[in-house]
């Protein structure tokens, strides 16, 4: 199986050993042009989105590796013309909005709320619509979005920086470099 693996920035896939790699830059708008022009181009029967996100739930640690069911646009409301929380006019006639992932087996899995916001404590307390979700970060819906309209697989795998209370890695060097350690054990099992 051929696996292309997308992360925003490298230091999220240095030490990571898949053969095929592709940056595509922070926030929803970078990564799903960068997504699209990586998949049309490598071909790949997967995509794996990962590098770090924000815990929603309380249950969460810094450290931990998490997977999406799913992927949705948490800064996106247009509920006041009759479509869900997440949803937009895809100009097409219908609507995009969740969008349904490959969980990784074994890991905790659930909906990733994805948004060109930095997710704070403040901002997760104000936006109701973020519970139910158990991680944020700024890629996966581009990501997820790109996959979907070339019809390719995705699967959504991060390590959470931040917890649920706002607290971070101490020393993200150090954090990410353990992350991509195991991301990479993980992931070999996938990887071609």
């Amino acid at each position: 199986m051929k696996v292309l693996l997308v992360a925003s920035s490298l230091p999220e896939l240095e030490g990571i050993t898949c053969p095929h790699t592709h940056v595509v830059g922070v926030g929803k708008l970078q990564a799903a042009l960068h997504a699209y022009r990586a998949i049309e181009s490598e071909k790949p029967d997967l995509v794996v989105c990962v590098g770090t996100a924000r815990a929603l739930d309380p249950s969460l640690h810094i450290g931990d590796i998490v997977t999406a069911t799913s992927v949705w646009q948490h800064d996106v409301d247009l509920t006041r013309f009759g479509l869900l929380a997440g949803e937009l006019p895809n100009g097409r006639g219908g609507v995009v909005g969740e969008i349904a992932c490959n969980p990784f087996p074994g890991l905790p899995a659930g909906r990733c709320a994805s948004g060109d916001v930095f997710v704070t404590r403040p901002y997760q307390e104000s936006h109701p619509q973020l519970s139910g979700s158990l991680f944020c970060d700024m890629e996966s819906y581009g990501v997820a979005y790109a996959a979907k309209e070339l019809d390719t697989d995705i699967m959504v795998v991060r390590s959470i920086s931040d917890d649920s209370c706002g607290r971070r890695a101490k020393r993200y060097p150090e954090f990410i470099r353990k992350a991509n350690e195991q991301l990479d054990h993980l992931l070999s099992h996938i990887a071609e």
